[in-house]
Formats: C-alpha cells, sequence, structure tokens
C-alpha cells in the first residue's frame, strides 16, 4: 500500500485537499453565513432610523423595511401639508377675487374709479409680505448673531481679563 501511495502522490494529494474542500464547507454550512457578511448602511439612512453603520444581512431586510416605512411617512406628511396648503391659498385666492370684485362694482361708478381701484390694489401688494420673507429675515439675523459672536470670542480670546468665563459662583 506504500507503494502505491509513492506511485500516485498526486492523485492522493487531490484525495486531502478534496478532503478539506469538503470539510470545509461542511463547517461553513453550519456557520450562520449570513451573520457574517456585513452591508454598510449609508449615512443619511443611519441618521434617520438610528442604525449603525454596518449591518448583518439577515438584519438588512428589516432595515430596509424600517427606512421605506420612513419615506413612507415622510412622503405622506409632505403631501399632507402641501394639500393643507393649497386649500388656505385656494380659500385666500377665493377671498381676494371675491373682495375685488365686489369693489370694482361701486368703483367704476365713481370718476376715475379704475384708478383708484388700480393704485389701492398695487399699494396693497406694496404692504403684503412675500413668500418666504420671514425665513430669510430669520436666517440674515441668525447669520449676523453669528457673527457678532465669532467677532466677540476673538476680540475677548485676544487677552481680554473676562475671557475664557469662568463659574465662580
Amino acid at each position: 500500500m506504500i507503494g502505491w501511495l509513492r506511485q500516485s502522490a498526486v492523485g492522493v494529494f487531490l484525495l486531502i485537499v478534496a478532503a478539506l474542500v469538503l470539510t470545509g464547507l461542511l463547517i461553513l454550512s453550519g456557520c450562520a453565513l449570513d451573520e457574517m457578511i456585513k452591508v454598510r448602511v449609508p449615512k443619511d439612512v443611519r441618521k434617520a432610523i438610528k442604525a449603525p453603520a454596518q449591518i448583518a444581512l439577515r438584519d438588512s431586510e428589516i432595515t430596509f423595511n424600517e427606512w421605506a416605512a420612513y419615506v413612507d411617512r415622510g412622503s405622506q406628511r409632505f403631501t399632507r401639508n402641501i394639500e393643507d396648503a393649497q386649500f388656505v391659498y385656494n380659500f385666500a385666492a377665493s377671498a381676494v377675487d371675491t373682495g375685488l370684485a365686489f369693489a370694482e362694482g361701486p368703483l367704476a361708478t365713481v370718476p376715475g374709479g379704475a384708478v383708484i381701484f388700480g393704485s389701492l390694489t398695487g399699494a396693497a401688494g406694496l404692504f403684503m409680505r412675500q413668500p418666504g420673507a420671514q425665513k430669510r429675515e430669520q436666517k440674515e439675523k441668525e447669520s449676523s448673531f453669528k457673527a457678532g459672536q465669532r467677532t466677540a470670542t476673538t476680540i475677548l480670546s485676544n487677552g481680554h481679563p473676562a475671557w475664557p468665563p469662568t463659574n465662580n459662583a
């Protein structure tokens, strides 16, 4: 038998390799491969659903379903907000149109009523706030406040005796 093993060393080597591969495959089949393989979760998804940076493949479907539910909820809320805003806009536009139509009739009988009507309409438009003006003002206030904070920090950090502040209560 030893003589036969020496004559067919390649065959024996291949049998040993095959046995080792088979043993490795059997060991791996007993392991939870879907627990070993990791999936990277994008940064935005992690922030939205508070997921870890990497999850097991086994948990990826659950995480994806959580993300899809999050997106659906956000889309439904956004759609509702748009519909509510459209309702308010339609109501306001209807009220303005009704008021203008009501005022247009009597002013047409007054000499120069068309000019008065146009002037009043234009003047009213000057005093109305533009959409988004409040947000722009808020952003300007925040940026100027932050610039003031940076300037104060720079001034005070250059040797002012009251800087840095201490809690000597």
